[in-house]
């Protein structure tokens, strides 16, 4: 039987976000920088500003299709049944909420990125050309990761007799969007305050909006403990793994959007993006 999502979303949120402060913290390895007024009154922030990896982006956007594809292709090796219309919106209005929210989240906030802060003369040049320099807060490749991410595994559980892939699965969900997350922010591209709260309203709608429309979705506490641990081996692996501090300064996504399409029998969602 499935246990109410309300009595697990505020823990929940708490842990995705220490954890992945937590891993922000060892990720850096540099001391703050005194002479930015952002680092006075932000340390958390701060620890973001000499941060930049044109191969810790390039990875991130790896994994943030990687978040997408695998919940679709779980359904689609599942097959078209009477109920996959329902489990489709759900997926759909999960991720498309999401996306909603961060992009006009993004349009009304202004936040600059980390790389407006950085010195280096060749993140300034790759500054100059890059379009979306103010749409760092929230981040959205944290948040549609952790929208789908926990939209499918929702869909999952009641698909699956073992209880071992049904954690497994959790486990590699919170893994795969807090490695994109934490990538975002070695990669210069969002504060840690924008990772966590994306983190957060992810999890939020992917949860709450497939558990309110998916026929027999249902969710676990030990779903949760697997998804929590899951955040935490990803976040920490990732901070520590050997990233470049690289400057790439070609076209490439950004600001993916992500919108909700509903016909008749089918449900699906139309893929947008900038270019830098």
């Amino acid at each position: 039987m499935g246990r109410p999502l309300s009595g697990a979303r505020g823990p929940l949120t708490v842990a995705l976000a220490v954890v992945i402060g937590a891993a922000t913290l060892t990720a850096s390895a540099r001391p703050a920088r005194a002479d930015d007024p952002l680092c006075a009154a932000n340390p958390l922030d701060c620890l973001a500003v000499d941060q930049f990896s044109s191969t810790a982006d390039a990875v991130s956007d790896a994994f943030f299709i990687g978040s997408l594809a695998l919940p679709i292709g779980f359904e689609l090796a599942r097959g078209i049944t009477d109920d996959s219309p329902r489990r489709g919106l759900a997926f759909a209005a999960a991720v498309g909420a999401t996306a909603g929210t961060a992009g006009i989240t993004k349009l009304t906030a202004r936040r600059n990125r980390p790389y407006t802060h950085n010195t280096d003369p060749r993140v300034k040049a790759f500054a100059a050309t890059a379009k979306g320099n103010d749409h760092s807060f929230f981040s959205g490749h944290t948040s549609i990761a952790f929208a789908a991410l926990t939209s499918g595994a929702v869909l999952y559980n009641p698909t699956s007799h073992s209880d071992n892939a049904r954690l497994g699965l959790w486990a590699g969900a919170g893994a795969i969007a807090a490695t994109t997350g934490v990538l975002r922010i070695r990669a210069g591209q969002h504060f840690p305050t924008d990772v966590i709260v994306g983190a957060a309203v992810g999890t939020s709608f992917g949860l709450g909006l497939t558990l309110a429309i998916a026929p027999d979705a249902s969710i676990r506490a030990s779903d949760l403990g697997a998804l929590a641990t899951g955040v935490a081996v990803g976040a920490l692996i990732t901070a520590i793994a050997p990233m470049p501090n690289d400057v790439w300064l070609p076209l490439g996504a950004r600001d993916v959007a992500l919108t909700p399409t509903v016909g008749p029998g089918l449900a699906g969602l139309s893929l947008s993006a900038t270019l830098r």
